[in-house]
Protein backbone atom coordinates (compact mmCIF):
# COMPACT_ATOMS: atom_id res chain seq x y z
CA UNK A 1 0.00 0.00 0.00
CA UNK A 2 2.75 2.21 0.79
CA UNK A 3 3.88 2.19 -2.13
CA UNK A 4 0.54 3.61 -3.98
CA UNK A 5 0.40 6.08 -1.81
CA UNK A 6 4.02 7.52 -1.48
CA UNK A 7 5.16 9.79 -4.33
CA UNK A 8 8.07 8.67 -6.47
CA UNK A 9 11.80 8.51 -4.69
CA UNK A 10 13.38 11.48 -7.04
CA UNK A 11 17.31 12.93 -7.23
CA UNK A 12 19.03 15.01 -9.16
CA UNK A 13 22.92 14.32 -9.18
CA UNK A 14 23.53 17.14 -12.01
CA UNK A 15 22.92 20.23 -12.19
CA UNK A 16 23.73 21.55 -8.73
CA UNK A 17 21.34 24.67 -7.98
CA UNK A 18 22.61 28.08 -8.53
CA UNK A 19 25.50 26.17 -11.18
CA UNK A 20 27.47 29.01 -13.65
CA UNK A 21 28.37 27.43 -16.95
CA UNK A 22 29.40 28.77 -20.01
CA UNK A 23 28.70 26.55 -22.02
CA UNK A 24 24.80 26.17 -23.79
CA UNK A 25 24.62 22.39 -23.36
CA UNK A 26 23.52 21.27 -19.60
CA UNK A 27 23.41 17.81 -18.48
CA UNK A 28 20.85 16.67 -16.47
CA UNK A 29 21.29 13.11 -14.34
CA UNK A 30 19.51 11.76 -11.76
CA UNK A 31 17.39 8.62 -10.40
CA UNK A 32 14.73 7.47 -9.47
CA UNK A 33 12.45 4.65 -8.81
CA UNK A 34 12.02 1.44 -11.64
CA UNK A 35 8.98 2.07 -13.83
CA UNK A 36 8.32 5.72 -13.09
CA UNK A 37 7.67 8.37 -15.97
CA UNK A 38 10.47 11.31 -16.14
CA UNK A 39 9.96 14.34 -17.64
CA UNK A 40 12.28 17.43 -17.91
CA UNK A 41 10.99 20.65 -18.75
CA UNK A 42 7.93 18.83 -19.88
CA UNK A 43 9.62 16.59 -22.33
CA UNK A 44 10.07 12.63 -21.59
CA UNK A 45 13.05 11.37 -20.76
CA UNK A 46 13.99 7.63 -20.62
CA UNK A 47 15.03 6.27 -17.60
CA UNK A 48 16.68 2.75 -17.88
CA UNK A 49 15.14 -0.03 -15.54
CA UNK A 50 17.20 0.58 -12.43
CA UNK A 51 15.65 3.92 -12.78
CA UNK A 52 19.06 6.14 -13.83
CA UNK A 53 18.00 8.89 -15.91
CA UNK A 54 20.66 11.40 -18.05
CA UNK A 55 20.38 13.99 -20.78
CA UNK A 56 21.36 17.04 -22.55
CA UNK A 57 19.41 20.14 -22.61
CA UNK A 58 19.96 23.23 -24.99
CA UNK A 59 20.38 25.94 -22.85
CA UNK A 60 20.45 30.15 -23.48
CA UNK A 61 22.35 32.59 -22.48
CA UNK A 62 20.63 34.01 -18.60
CA UNK A 63 19.00 32.31 -16.15
CA UNK A 64 17.45 28.81 -17.12
CA UNK A 65 14.85 26.89 -15.12
CA UNK A 66 15.13 22.91 -15.34
CA UNK A 67 12.48 21.14 -13.78
CA UNK A 68 12.54 17.64 -13.33
CA UNK A 69 9.29 15.02 -12.50
CA UNK A 70 8.89 11.43 -11.89
CA UNK A 71 5.30 10.44 -12.02
CA UNK A 72 4.73 6.74 -10.84
CA UNK A 73 1.96 5.08 -12.51
CA UNK A 74 -0.77 6.15 -10.00
CA UNK A 75 -0.50 9.35 -10.43
CA UNK A 76 2.06 10.45 -7.40
CA UNK A 77 4.44 12.79 -8.29
CA UNK A 78 7.98 14.24 -7.34
CA UNK A 79 9.12 17.35 -9.09
CA UNK A 80 13.07 18.74 -8.44
CA UNK A 81 13.56 22.43 -10.17
CA UNK A 82 16.97 23.28 -10.57
CA UNK A 83 18.03 26.83 -11.68
CA UNK A 84 21.63 27.21 -13.73
CA UNK A 85 23.55 30.79 -15.21
CA UNK A 86 24.77 30.05 -18.59
CA UNK A 87 27.26 32.75 -19.08
CA UNK A 88 28.48 34.17 -22.78
CA UNK A 89 32.18 33.05 -22.99
CA UNK A 90 34.01 36.77 -23.57
CA UNK A 91 36.73 37.23 -26.33
CA UNK A 92 39.26 40.56 -26.47
CA UNK A 93 40.42 41.41 -30.11
CA UNK A 94 43.40 38.74 -29.81
CA UNK A 95 40.73 36.00 -29.88
CA UNK A 96 41.79 34.82 -25.91
CA UNK A 97 39.05 33.46 -23.88
CA UNK A 98 38.77 35.60 -20.65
Amino acid sequence: VRGVLEPPKLVVFAPFEGDTSSDRSIMVQGETEPETHVSINGTEVMANGKGAFETKLDATDGLNTITVSATKKHGKTTTITRHVVVRQKLTTEAGSIQ
